[in-house]
């Protein structure tokens, strides 16, 4: 997937995301959240609340530290039809 097919999201909304795919938060330091999940790899997310994930840091924790699949990644953030358009 190219960058223009990730959105920006709120942090909340990228917290969302990883916790439905099993992430659970482990630990915090001011902005800084450590999550883990079962047959995951470990990963932190050091944004403050409210802030914008840009699209190149969604992709570049979906795809090369979570380790999604294009196919795991459309679900993810669009459902079961994927984007339309």
């Amino acid at each position: 997937m190219a960058i223009s097919d990730y959105p920006t999201l709120k942090i909340r909304k990228v917290l969302s995301l990883v916790k439905r795919i099993g992430y659970q938060q482990v630990r915090q330091s001011g902005s800084h959240r450590w999550l883990e999940a079962d047959g995951r790899p470990p990963i932190v997310l050091a944004y403050h609340d409210g802030s914008d994930v840009p699209a190149r840091a969604l992709r570049q924790l979906l795809e090369n530290q979570v380790g999604l699949s294009e196919p795991e990644i459309r679900t993810l953030l669009w459902g079961r039809r994927g984007r339309s358009g």
